[in-house]
């Protein structure tokens, strides 16, 4: 059965893969590592268009496929800066098993309303000698959880910068009104 060279396959595993044959790549590193940061952030993603025979992002936006980034999810450098979310101060999440230890609410440390401001959150770390990486108390020691998912915000990509919990990055970016609120 003979097939287009743009046409693709259906694997075991769910995943749409294209065709060995096709050499041209429909993004380069950059533009794939920028879509796998948006997709994270959960943003819409841009219709993908040829247009003069390359590739191009339209300006519709839609929910694509984003089949063509599960063979490389690993960026291999900086991303767009993304913007830390940060939950309502009344929010409640009942499904979570351990209080936030930034201000013992319920939702998640990266999440925190009531510290904001990414210094203070390490001098909290720092207060009750906690891990910068996991959050739990194993601070002077390396960290036992060596596997653990890297920041999803920067990657743990700087060489100056030690690995660290996503709660914590300075990379991500913190809306002016959410540091002027918790002044």
């Amino acid at each position: 059965m003979n097939q287009h060279p743009n046409q693709h396959h259906q694997s075991g595993n769910g995943r749409r893969r294209q065709e060995k044959e096709e050499v041209e790549e429909p993004f380069d590193e950059e533009e794939r590592r920028e879509l796998y940061a948006a997709l994270m952030r959960e943003e819409p993603m841009r219709r993908i268009e040829p247009s003069n025979g390359k590739w191009q992002l339209s300006i519709t936006e839609t929910s694509c496929d984003p089949s063509f980034l599960w063979d490389k999810l690993e960026p291999k450098g900086k991303v767009s800066q993304a913007t830390r979310r940060f939950v309502t101060k009344d929010y409640v999440n009942p499904n979570l098993r351990n209080n936030c230890i930034f201000c013992n609410g319920k939702h998640k440390p990266d999440e925190c309303p009531n510290v904001v401001s990414v210094e203070d959150r390490r001098d909290i770390l720092a207060l009750n000698e906690r891990c910068i990486r996991c959050l739990r108390r194993h601070r002077d020691e390396p960290c036992p959880r060596k596997n653990q998912g890297e920041c999803y915000y920067c990657f743990d990509e700087d060489p100056e910068e030690p690995k660290h919990n996503s709660s914590v990055c300075r990379t991500a970016y913190i809306p002016e009104h959410m540091l002027e609120s918790n002044q």
